[in-house]
């Protein structure tokens, strides 16, 4: 999140419409980097993660963390404050990536 300053205002912190990322999603999941295996797997290790429990991802954005951690989880609640991003995920969790 940016922050600006405005003498008349302040700080405002920027981002805060809820447009920020409208339209970005396809180009957020096609150019955002997967999480490499060993990452997934040192945090599955430091966190004990055994199949049990609940994720949650907030700010999930296009589905990444969740689509590659929810196999160490019983229950997974995934959100995001643009409704583009969770449309994406929804559309897209658990199937090969379209490419």
């Amino acid at each position: 999140m940016m922050a600006r300053y405005s003498e008349q205002r302040g700080f405002q912190a920027g981002g805060l419409s809820g447009d920020l990322y409208r339209g970005a999603a396809a180009c957020y999941s096609a150019y955002r980097k997967p999480y490499p295996q060993p990452v997934v797997d040192h945090l599955r290790r430091r966190c004990r993660l055994d199949g049990r429990g609940r994720l949650l991802d907030a700010g999930c954005g296009t589905g990444q963390v969740f689509q590659v951690m929810a196999r160490y989880f019983d229950d997974v609640l995934a959100i995001d404050a643009d409704p583009g991003m969770v449309d994406y995920a929804q559309r897209t969790a658990f199937k090969p990536e379209i490419g």
